[in-house]
């Protein structure tokens, strides 16, 4: 998911360098700072908002739910949040990656297209590999069994 997320905002990157024959030379105007701002904006937003979602998710699993269960199990049940959370975070930063190149395509300005790249860049650093996501998990069960 992470990389589909990923793959479309780089394509779309792309055609805009391609269609603008990369020459993004034009002074900033109003749209290059709606892209700016939306980019900071969701950057702190992709920090807070998906953490609050995560939360809602793992209220659900009681320290009862988990006792009686393995190691193994008790990760698989709060592997949902995970995702959930991870998707959002991301899809934040997507949709202001995308406003960004828009934003490039339509003032042939490279300030936005450098937003659309900072957010690539912040959703390959949230690739979930295996230590993240198992450390997450395995914080996230004692979290929950100290309930």
């Amino acid at each position: 998911i992470t990389l589909a997320l990923m793959m479309g905002l780089v394509m779309f990157a792309v055609i805009v360098l391609v269609l603008t024959g990369g020459k993004l030379t034009e002074p900033p105007s109003l749209m290059t700072w709606m892209a700016v701002g939306f980019g900071v904006l969701m950057f702190v937003n992709h920090l807070v908002i998906p953490e609050f979602v995560a939360k809602a998710n793992l209220s659900a699993i009681t320290p009862d739910s988990l006792k009686d269960l393995e190691d193994a199990q008790r990760i698989r049940k709060v592997l949902p949040a995970f995702q959930v959370r991870h998707i959002i975070g991301c899809a934040m930063l997507e949709g202001a990656g995308f406003l960004a190149a828009v934003a490039a395509l339509l003032e042939k300005n490279w300030i936005p297209l450098a937003v659309a790249g900072a957010m690539i860049v912040l959703m390959a650093l949230q690739f979930p590999g295996e230590t993240r996501v198992r450390f997450w998990a395995e914080d996230k069960v004692r979290e929950r069994m100290l309930n």
